[in-house]
């Protein structure tokens, strides 16, 4: 439960133990309108730095703000990236299952491999 519900000091704590893996300067969005959207880049650069950890994070807004795209960059720079790890897991969850498949469809037009794409 400390995983999803840490208290502040447990954050604290743990985002001094582990610096960020990625320096998101060195980062270019693979869709441009990502990088175009200011507030979806930040967004893409906090997962990837793994700013939030160990906190899970989420994506959350109403219908059409651009949150599958955001979560599809954000797998994209994690996979295949600068820095990537052939050994990285990702997991990506959604509310619905709608929702959930239509994740799982962007993220299969983008990625070369989807054998690892399970849903």
């Amino acid at each position: 439960l400390q995983l999803l519900f840490p208290e502040p000091h447990h954050v604290a704590a743990e985002s001094q133990l582990r610096p960020p893996r990625i320096i998101t300067s060195v980062l270019s969005p693979f869709d441009p309108k990502v990088g175009s959207n200011p507030q979806q880049w930040q967004a893409v650069c906090q997962i990837v730095a793994g700013q939030a950890r160990p906190v899970p994070y989420i994506v959350w807004g109403p219908p059409g703000t651009g949150k599958t795209t955001t979560v599809v960059e954000a797998v994209l720079q994690l996979v295949r990236g600068r820095g990537a790890s052939p050994a990285l897991r990702v997991l990506v969850c959604a509310p619905t299952n709608y929702a959930a498949d239509h994740l799982c469809i962007a993220l299969a037009r983008v990625l070369s491999d989807t054998s690892q794409l399970v849903r």
